[in-house]
């Protein structure tokens, strides 16, 4: 079984830390964080299929599995900071999906598009998208806000 790593947010400092040595780690600053997200797989049961998103102020983003130590705890931060109800939605999910949670203005819309490759390419990852990318609305929307920190609530 894959070690799914700890996620921690320090609101003090305002930055949030990933860290786990199956799926990387990373470290942002929340007033870098745009979008929040999730996604799943369809590679559940046996493997981790849920993950959260978050999309940062530079158009890069960065994926935990929600099955790490701390993510409850993290979201109900969250829910303190932004004064937002966080609800995850696609945890029985078979399928490649994906969902905004926050902000409040693009909650619910997708916050990926999948792209299947060629017959080559669905052979190799068994019918898996090929790719994921933000949504351009989703790029939009950070290109937009990015700089400007009074539209983000």
């Amino acid at each position: 079984m894959k070690e799914l790593g700890s996620i921690s947010l320090d609101i003090e400092l305002r930055s949030l830390t990933f860290l786990s040595e199956s799926y990387g780690h990373f470290h942002l600053e929340l007033d870098d964080l745009m979008v929040l997200g999730e996604y799943s797989t369809a590679d559940g049961p046996w493997l981790e299929d849920l993950f959260l998103v978050f999309v940062c102020r530079d158009g890069n983003w960065w994926e935990c599995p929600f099955g790490a130590m701390g993510v409850p705890g993290v979201l109900s931060q969250f829910e303190e900071v932004w004064h937002a109800h966080l609800t995850v939605t696609l945890g029985f999910s078979t399928q490649y999906k994906s969902r905004i949670m926050w902000p409040k203005e693009l909650a619910d819309n997708e916050l990926y598009q999948f792209t299947k490759g060629g017959w080559l390419d669905r052979m190799i990852t068994q019918g898996m998208p090929a790719t994921r990318d933000l949504r351009p609305e989703v790029k939009e929307y950070v290109a937009a806000t990015g700089n400007n920190e009074s539209n983000r609530q």
